[in-house]
């Protein structure tokens, strides 16, 4: 049964660059999510990648991720949600939360 959620936070990071390379302009999803994988305190429990795969000499496109962190000490749970623009100057976050405390790293 899917437990509900009582805050979802959304953010949308942004990158720009020319050709190839690409600089961050906004990257708060990204250092949100980064912060949850060096915790002590949360576990990576799931993390499902969302990838087209291409024909033959064509590059895979990763669409996004969604990852499933569960604290060790109170079992409660964050649902994160990823989604990737085609050329990767976007990527939008949404962190779904079933406790109403503040996350602590």
């Amino acid at each position: 049964m899917e437990e509900p959620y009582y805050r979802v936070d959304k953010y949308i990071d942004k990158y720009t660059g020319k050709n190839y390379g690409i600089v961050p302009v906004t990257t708060c999803g990204t250092t949100l999510n980064d912060n949850f994988k060096k915790s002590n305190h949360w576990d990576l429990i799931e993390r499902e990648d969302s990838i087209d795969k291409r024909n033959d000499n064509q590059c895979d496109i990763h669409r996004g991720s969604n990852f499933i962190y569960q604290n060790t000490e109170t079992g409660k749970t964050v649902r994160v949600f990823m989604d990737r623009s085609r050329n990767g100057k976007t990527v939008k976050w949404a962190f779904c939360y079933s406790f109403e405390e503040q996350v602590e790293f």
